[in-house]
């Protein structure tokens, strides 16, 4: 990852840090994950854990890490809906779920607040 880069993911990780805080604090793991497999989120007792595939990174095709910060918005997404009590099943994409991926994806890609819409 280059220095542009590795700005983008953590301008990416604060952005959700920062605009949609967790009950629980958020660790990010960047991990060799199956090959179908591009993030995983894990609740936890005291942490929400992410996965992001390590490929994400190393794309030619994918300069600005969009793949990869998409993840990150969708498996934060989980830790949202996790927090609100609402979350079924690790791998539930309810409405609920789509208005949090929403939200991520304004705070990361749009750089404002989503409280601002």
């Amino acid at each position: 990852m280059n220095a542009k880069q590795k700005a983008l993911w953590r301008q990416a990780c604060a952005d959700l840090r920062s605009h949609l805080p967790t009950r629980k604090p958020v660790v990010v793991y960047v991990s060799d994950l199956d090959k179908d497999t591009w993030g995983e989120w894990r609740g936890r007792k005291s942490t929400h854990a992410i996965d992001i595939a390590s490929r994400l990174f190393n794309m030619q095709e994918d300069p600005e890490l969009f793949c990869a910060r998409e993840t990150l918005c969708h498996e934060y997404a989980h830790a949202l809906c996790d927090d609100s009590g609402h979350l079924r099943e690790s791998n539930d994409h309810s409405a609920l779920w789509g208005l949090h991926y929403a939200e991520c994806y304004r705070a990361v890609f749009d750089r404002f607040s989503p409280d601002q819409l």
